[in-house]
């Protein structure tokens, strides 16, 4: 699978929080997505963009433990400078080293993050870092996955 590994400083992103069962991610997350977009969520999100790494609107998978924790958040966001939105999260991340895998469409997220786990992950020696996994949606209608890691 094509990646790559990047180097990002901390940044910012402000998005609304979901809680969900950790097992039932991969159907419960689409379900969120129809919601923001009905909602306008999404609306407002694609207006503050930005252009700073990962771009587009987000989807962050945080405090599931990767998978080991009965409940996890789902954040549907975008990377900002601005304070904060409403009654929006604001989750900053540190810098961290993170390997970026292109997804050749949509339906093979849940393909990427298996391959990640059982394959990639394994063969290297890198180790997860202690942060949120990210899928990044740019407007080139793109998708990425970004997996924090360290040495």
């Amino acid at each position: 699978m094509n990646h790559r590994i990047e180097e990002l400083e901390s940044f910012k992103v402000l998005g609304r929080s979901f809680l969900i069962e950790t097992k039932n991610a991969f159907v419960e997350i689409p379900k969120i997505w129809k919601q923001v977009k009905k909602d306008g969520t999404l609306a407002k999100l694609i207006s503050e963009l930005s252009i700073d790494k990962p771009q587009g609107v987000l989807g962050i998978a945080a405090n599931g433990k990767w998978g080991k924790s009965e409940k996890m958040k789902y954040i549907v966001g975008t990377n900002s400078t601005k304070p904060s939105f409403e009654d929006w999260e604001v989750l900053q991340f540190s810098k961290a080293t993170w390997v970026v895998f292109n997804v050749d469409k949509k339906a093979f997220v849940r393909k990427t993050y298996e391959y990640f786990y059982s394959q990639w992950l394994p063969s290297t020696s890198y180790q997860l870092d202690d942060l949120p996994v990210i899928e990044s949606y740019p407007k080139d209608g793109t998708v990425e996955i970004w997996f924090a890691i360290k040495e």
